[in-house]
């Protein structure tokens, strides 16, 4: 991926500690919940670079020296507006 000074995208997280999760979501396996899991809070890359594997780099990135067994994507779904 090339170099640039601009921000195209960007990605963040925190450490779900051993027992412990999401309050709404539906229970994962016993092994998950017994575990540390990276949350995935944030992955955004700006409209003009969508497609072209920004995305995949920064969620690829973002687990590298982590010592989580698991990861999980915190996401809002939405419904698609007319027109866009």
């Amino acid at each position: 991926m090339p170099r640039t000074s601009a921000l195209i995208g960007f990605s963040f997280g925190f450490t779900i500690s051993a027992g412990r999760w999401w309050a709404a979501a539906t229970p994962p396996p016993a092994g998950v919940r017994a575990a540390e899991k990276l949350a995935v809070i944030e992955l955004v890359v700006s409209r003009p670079h969508r497609g072209r594997g920004v995305g995949r780099a920064l969620i690829d990135r973002l687990p590298a020296g982590r010592a989580e067994t698991y990861g999980t994507l915190d996401a809002l779904v939405l419904p698609l507006r007319q027109g866009r």
